[in-house]
């Protein structure tokens, strides 16, 4: 599996390249087919990420654990908003 790194708050986690290259990093990035990945305020998660059908979701614990979820677009700008980003994310992805 490929990886790409991601450097958030001054520190780097590994990310899967999902279905092809990244070609850049920008959290922006608003068009559709692009890798998207926003840093959150959360105890649990660091930050939510979003391509072509997969969010991703980066955990504090275990050292910036990285998981994928099926999920729309639309699914990811409500987790993106949401107060709580645990319950949220114990709510529609457990």
């Amino acid at each position: 599996m490929a990886i790409n790194l991601l450097w958030l708050a001054g520190r780097a986690f590994v990310v899967p390249i999902l279905k092809g290259a990244v070609e850049h990093f920008d959290p922006d990035e608003d068009e559709k087919g692009k890798f998207r990945m926003v840093p959150v305020t959360s105890s649990a998660i660091t930050a939510i990420g979003y391509r072509d059908g997969t969010i991703i979701v980066v955990f504090k614990r275990g050292g910036s654990i990285t998981y994928e979820y099926s999920g729309s677009e639309e699914l990811f700008e409500e987790f993106v908003s949401a107060p709580s980003k645990g319950q949220f994310f114990n709510q529609v992805f457990r």
